[in-house]
């Protein structure tokens, strides 16, 4: 059983909370009426509190792979099976789309962080 543990991978929504933090500090310089202004500033913030709610959710995650490609999300004491919807190799690092039933998430994981070894095992287990 190969594991990957919470601090071995990185969640992509923290990329998606930068961009969305970063739109409204731009919003905010833009010469829009205060209402528009409000309302563009209204959506970025529930977008904003989404991102952090599965940022949240899924902090104490792990990963785990069966002999048999079975993927597992692990958190706390729960276990929830799910399934590859999307995978990439770009530039030494694993990008991981995970969907089941009652969880998704997306992350990446690095060959300097997991290390080569495991980062060979994973991706032969992609393939």
């Amino acid at each position: 059983m190969l594991k990957i543990k919470q601090n071995q991978w990185f969640d992509i929504n923290n990329i998606g909370i930068l961009i969305v933090l970063l739109m409204m500090l731009i919003f905010l310089f833009q010469e829009l009426r205060f209402f528009q202004l409000f309302i563009f500033e209204l959506v970025l913030l529930i977008c904003f509190i989404y991102l952090y709610q599965r940022i949240k959710a899924n902090k104490n995650s792990a990963f785990l792979i069966n002999s048999e490609n079975c993927w597992f999300i692990e958190t706390m004491d729960e276990r929830y099976p799910v399934s590859i919807k999307d995978y990439w190799i770009h530039t030494g690092r694993l990008f991981i789309w995970l969907k089941g039933s009652n969880k998704s998430v997306s992350f990446f994981v690095s060959r300097s962080t997991i290390g080569a070894d495991i980062f060979s095992q994973l991706r032969t287990k992609l393939i």
